[in-house]
Order: C-alpha cells, then sequence, then structure tokens
C-alpha cells in the first residue's frame, strides 16, 4: 500500500473515490491480512506440502470459476502451468 501510493500518488490524488471502492479496497487487504497470518500456522502444522497443495487447488478453482461464470477463456499455457 504504502509503495504503490508512493509511486501512484497523483492517480491516487486525482481518483475520485467512491464507498464500493473503499469497501473493495478494504476486504482486499483484510483477505491479506488473513492469508498472511495463517500461512504461517499452516506451514508449522501441515507442512509445505499441504499449503502448496492447498494453493494449487484454490488456483484450479478459480480458473473453473473464470470459464463457467466469467466466461473467459484461458490461456494456452493455463494447463502446462498446471502439471508443472
Amino acid at each position: 500500500g504504502g509503495q504503490s501510493l508512493a509511486l501512484e500518488r497523483q492517480a491516487v490524488s486525482a481518483y475520485t473515490w467512491e464507498a464500493a471502492d473503499v469497501t473493495g479496497m478494504a476486504v482486499f487487504v483484510g483477505c491479506l491480512f488473513f492469508l498472511y497470518s495463517l500461512v504461517p500456522q499452516v506451514l508449522m502444522r501441515s507442512g509445505a506440502t499441504f499449503l502448496n497443495l492447498s494453493l494449487l487447488t484454490s488456483d484450479f478453482w478459480a480458473v473453473l470459476f473464470g470459464v463457467t461464470v466469467l466466461e473467459e477463456r484461458p490461456s494456452p499455457l493455463t494447463g502446462v502451468a498446471f502439471t508443472l
């Protein structure tokens, strides 16, 4: 947040902030806070393999959501990324 504010100071100050924008930013920051707070706990209790499989599974569901709900077409390299 601080780095982007320092680098994009003019764009941020020129932007017309609405309640939905502030709410979206707050939710995003909250999600990042919980992610960074829970990762050490998962690593201590389950290990790196479990964390990596969990993140890979969430990536798969994100692609599936994009294809079915948002009707997006994934990149041809998406399958390559999942197999590596």
